[in-house]
């Protein structure tokens, strides 16, 4: 991620295992006009398939996405990991669901980060 910038909003994402639908979710969240400066955390719970390459391959290529490790491999785990992290003044949760693809989590809810 890139750190030399002002970020408005960071998208908290947990993954685990959603190598199929992982560049998917990326593209939507990165076609998404969410007011400001966007950083996209993607939190991998340790995933046994090619997620977190799949991640770092488009991170590499999109400084505003970042790939962070949850070793607990649990949601609130891994939000709380991801709301560390976060740059922006405003955050935003995200979950993918198998075979749905990105949805939101606890109804997109927008919260200041401090």
């Amino acid at each position: 991620m890139s750190v030399d910038r002002h970020v408005e909003m960071s998208t908290l994402t947990p993954v685990l295992n959603e190598e199929r639908h992982i560049r998917d979710a990326v593209a939507a969240l990165q076609a998404q006009d969410l007011g400001g400066e966007t950083e996209f955390i993607f939190i991998d719970g340790r995933s046994t398939d090619r997620t977190r390459a799949i991640l770092e391959e488009l991170a590499g290529r999109d400084g505003r996405i970042g790939v962070l490790d949850n070793p607990a491999r649990h949601t609130a785990a891994g939000l709380n990991i991801g709301l560390r992290a976060a740059r922006g003044h405003r955050a935003c949760a995200r979950h993918l669901v198998r075979d749905r693809g990105l949805q939101p989590l606890a109804r997109q809810r927008r919260v200041p980060v401090w």
